[in-house]
């Protein structure tokens, strides 16, 4: 009987641990592979660009990671942990889009007119050549110089 209960005791003993390492390498939040806070700068011939948008689209495709981005605001972008970028290599776009200045038309419908002029040149957004790399162990930081 002693021994079925030693025996007993240290399965339950083992059981445990085993459960608890699993708690801790799930974690609560960023943990390995999860997703990271990705920052940076971005300047427009020589000065910080004054507003626009970044998107990262994963240069693989993955069900891992999809195209993320925010908004540029003198010349900064961050996205923290929690909109971050899963690790891996990307493509970067960037955009920014001056008015029009043109009243739409009386033909147009409601929301419709003459398209935003876009600032960029095409290779840093439609053709972009940009790439980052975000990895697990950070500080990913990328700052952009766009001529």
């Amino acid at each position: 009987m002693r021994r079925s209960l030693h025996a007993f005791f240290r399965h339950s003993v083992s059981c445990a641990f085993l459960s608890l390492s699993l708690l801790v390498l799930a974690g609560c939040g960023a943990g390995p592979g999860g997703r990271q806070p990705v920052s940076g700068t971005v300047t427009f011939k020589g000065t910080p660009l004054a507003h626009g948008t970044i998107e990262f689209e994963p240069a693989e495709q993955s069900t891992a990671a999809s195209m993320e981005g925010g908004e540029v605001r003198e010349g900064k972008y961050s996205l923290p942990a929690k909109q971050g970028l899963m690790p891996g290599k990307y493509q970067v776009r960037i955009s920014s889009t001056e008015e029009s200045g043109k009243a739409p038309s009386a033909e147009s419908a409601p929301g419709e007119g003459p398209p935003d002029k876009e600032l960029i040149p095409a290779q840093y957004n439609v053709n972009t050549k940009l790439t980052a790399e975000v990895t697990q162990k950070g500080p990913n930081n990328f700052n952009f110089d766009l001529k």
